[in-house]
């Protein structure tokens, strides 16, 4: 393992704007899965959904140390 990790990010919404919700998944240099998350934005844009699918990513990585 060379420390590097894959951050995957996506956000769907019903509409736009509409009902929101997005995910992702960390895996590491091998493929293997680290951390997995999800979660609702309300109603709201789909580019806004998906700034927020990357932005809990990012802050999952920096809490986990990653």
């Amino acid at each position: 393992d060379n420390g590097i990790c894959k951050l995957k990010t996506y956000g769907s919404t019903l509409g736009n704007p509409g009902k929101a919700g997005f995910g992702g998944v960390v895996h590491d240099s091998n493929g293997a899965w680290v951390v997995g998350y999800l979660g609702s934005c309300g109603i709201t844009t789909n580019t806004h959904t998906e700034l927020h699918a990357i932005y809990h990513g990012l802050s999952i990585l920096w809490l986990e140390g990653i």
